[in-house]
C-alpha cells in the first residue's frame, strides 16, 4: 500500500513537471515569430536635403537594438523586428535631436484565433530641424489661481505673473478673462478667453510633439522663427461636466500655441517692435476651485524687441556636441 502511494505520488510530481511544458508547446502554435525584416530611413533637413553621417538608433523599449550613420543621400536600413514598436532617436552635430516611438506595433487575432503581427512599414522618412540661432528664452511653468473672474487680468510673461495690483507684472501681455462660470450639486460649466491689447499681438497654433516626450518628434518643436502672419487677437474654450455623463474637453492632442505681444508699428503699418514666444501644449483652467479659476501653462517668451528676433530656439534645448 505504501509503494502503491508512493509511485501515485511520483506520476503527479511528473505530471506537475511535464504540464507547463505541454502547455507552452501548445500556446506556442498560436504565436508568430518575431522575425525581423530591412527597414529603410531617409533622414533630411527642413529644406529636404538629405543629412549625411546622422545616427539612427532604432529599439523596441529605448536607444541601443540596432544602430548606425546615413549614407550621403541621408539613408540607412536596420533589421529590426517585424510586430515591436518602433521606437528612433535620430541625432548629428548641428541639429536637433528627434526621437521618440515612431510607429506602434503589437499583435492581433487572425480568423483563426492566431496572433499575427503588426508589420512594421518597409520605410520612413525623418525631418531633422537645423540649430541656427538659439537664444535665452524665458522659460516658465506657471500653475497658480486665477485673481479674477468677472473681468480680464493681465499677464506679464517676461515676469510670468499677473500684472499689479495682482502681482509682480508690468507688461499685460495677455488678458486672461475666466466667465461663464457654473457650479452646482449637478456639474459644472466655465468658460476662458484670451485678449490682446494691440490689434497686431495674438496667437495662433501649431501642431507638434511634445519636446522630450514618448512622442516622436523634434526637441525644437516651434519653427526656429516665429512668423509674422497669422495670429489672431482672440481665443475662447469652454468646459462642461454633468454628473454621470462623459467629460466634453478642448484639449487636442499635439496643440502648442505661437504668440506676439508688445508690437509696435509706424504710420505705413510696418512692425517697429514686437516679441514672440510659444506655448508648450495646452492652456489649462478649472473653474472648480473656490479661491479662483485654475490656470496652468508653460511657455518660452523672447523680450527682445527687435522685430527680427523671431527666434524661437531656447539654449535649454541645444543638445551637446557629439
Amino acid at each position: 500500500m505504501r509503494e502503491t502511494n508512493q509511485q501515485n505520488a511520483m506520476k503527479i510530481l511528473i505530471l506537475i513537471a511535464v504540464l507547463p511544458i505541454f502547455l507552452i508547446a501548445q500556446r506556442s502554435q498560436n504565436i508568430p515569430s518575431l522575425a525581423q525584416k530591412p527597414v529603410h530611413f531617409t533622414v533630411t533637413d527642413h529644406a529636404g536635403n538629405p543629412v549625411e553621417n546622422a545616427f539612427i538608433e532604432a529599439s523596441r523599449h529605448g536607444p541601443g537594438n540596432a544602430s548606425g550613420y546615413t549614407n550621403p543621400n541621408g539613408k540607412f536600413t536596420l533589421q529590426l523586428t517585424k510586430g515591436a514598436s518602433l521606437h528612433v532617436y535620430v541625432s548629428k552635430d548641428g541639429f536637433y535631436n528627434t526621437g521618440g516611438e515612431l510607429w506602434t506595433g503589437g499583435m492581433f487575432k487572425g480568423p483563426d484565433r492566431n496572433l499575427i503581427a503588426r508589420v512594421v512599414p518597409d520605410e520612413f522618412s525623418i525631418t531633422l530641424k537645423k540649430v541656427v540661432n538659439p537664444v535665452d528664452l524665458h522659460h516658465q511653468k506657471y500653475r497658480g489661481n486665477a485673481p479674477k473672474s468677472d473681468k480680464p487680468v493681465e499677464f506679464d510673461l517676461e515676469k510670468g505673473d499677473w500684472v499689479t495690483p495682482y502681482g509682480r507684472g508690468i507688461t499685460a501681455d495677455i488678458m486672461f478673462h475666466f466667465h461663464d462660470i457654473h457650479i452646482d450639486e449637478n456639474g459644472f460649466m466655465g468658460s476662458m478667453s484670451l485678449y490682446f491689447q494691440n490689434p497686431t499681438d495674438g496667437i495662433q497654433s501649431f501642431e507638434a510633439a511634445r519636446p522630450f516626450s514618448r512622442e516622436f518628434g523634434s526637441d525644437l518643436a516651434p519653427p526656429n522663427l516665429a512668423p509674422v502672419d497669422g495670429y489672431q487677437q482672440t481665443l475662447s474654450y469652454s468646459l462642461s461636466h454633468r454628473n454621470g455623463e462623459p467629460y466634453t474637453s478642448y484639449k487636442v492632442d499635439r496643440r502648442n500655441y505661437l504668440l506676439r505681444s508688445r508690437t509696435r508699428v509706424d504710420a505705413a503699418g510696418i512692425i517697429r517692435q514686437a516679441c514672440y514666444g510659444w506655448i508648450q501644449g495646452e492652456i489649462e483652467f478649472d473653474p472648480r476651485d473656490p479661491r479662483g479659476p485654475q490656470l496652468a501653462f508653460t511657455y518660452y517668451f523672447n523680450s527682445n524687441p527687435d522685430p527680427d528676433a523671431r527666434s524661437l530656439e531656447s539654449v535649454r534645448h541645444v543638445p551637446e556636441l557629439r
